[in-house]
């Protein structure tokens, strides 16, 4: 939807809810903080090279890394390429994983030019993804300075590994009103909110009594707290009881419509 807007030159004040390893910056910027720990991956590598901090086209990438020999890594082979700028770039950030403690790299990476920008790696990042992305890139700077205060800081590999490990969801702060632009929330995030106009988006599917969206665990009876595990219809037994999962869904989605409905002033 974010892109979409944006497409339309629609301004958007971004999800009122995010997940920080949901976001493409963050993925890309954790691409980065891999690299550093382990050049040799391909995968990993080709993420990086296809981000917005170094942006390499889908056919100039492929032709740098066609033609490997067996065992030759992509690093290897852009080393080989003439793509001079690039080389340069991420040969002069290895070695820094092993002194510069995760907020470092983080920062500088963001603050100091890169081949995409010759301003910085926030302006890269905006120039591609908007600047949507700074509230999640914002969040791990954070999430790195508060790491890098403690008695025992994490190095940046176990940073990195601690980070993808994380579950941590944004909330974003957002105006109460704002003048010519979409807001896009949650329906739990909209409640006590109103807007001259709402408009419910993904709303044309309901719950089904059957049906892949259908709990796999159901109670067995109202009488009793234990739950049975049921993959498919075939392996219910008798017992089985979905009418209390199916009320329950059903009662949860009316409750959202009715939230939903009533944002409009």
């Amino acid at each position: 939807m974010l892109s979409a807007l944006r497409e339309k030159n629609i301004p958007v004040l971004g999800n009122d809810r995010l997940k920080l390893l949901d976001s493409a910056a963050v993925q890309d910027l954790l691409a980065f903080c891999q690299f550093l720990l382990l050049p040799q991956d391909d995968l990993n590598l080709a993420q990086l090279l296809r981000s917005p901090l170094i942006n390499i086209a889908d056919d100039t990438l492929e032709k740098i890394a066609s033609g490997r020999t067996k065992g030759e890594s992509l690093w290897q082979k852009l080393q080989q390429s003439d793509a001079d700028t690039v080389k340069v770039y991420l040969a002069g950030w290895l070695g820094r994983a092993d002194r510069d403690g995760a907020y470092a790299t983080l920062a500088e990476i963001l603050s100091l030019p890169c081949p995409a920008s010759d301003i910085s790696g926030w302006h890269a990042f905006h120039a591609r993804l908007g600047e949507e992305c700074d509230d999640a890139l914002q969040e791990l700077l954070q999430l790195a300075l508060r790491e890098g205060q403690e008695d025992a800081p994490l190095g940046l590999q176990n940073f990195v590994d601690w980070i993808s490990q994380t579950r941590v969801e944004i909330k974003r702060e957002m105006a109460q009103h704002h003048e010519n632009a979409v807001r896009i929330l949650t329906v739990h995030g909209a409640k006590g909110l109103e807007a001259p106009v709402v408009i419910l988006a993904d709303a044309t599917e309901v719950p089904h009594a059957h049906g892949s969206k259908q709990s796999k665990t159901v109670k067995f009876n109202s009488h009793t707290p234990y739950f049975l595990f049921a993959p498919d219809k075939m392996a219910e037994g008798p017992s089985f009881d979905r009418s209390a999962d199916i009320q329950s869904r059903e009662g949860e989605y009316q409750r959202l419509l009715y939230v939903a409905m009533t944002r409009a002033q």
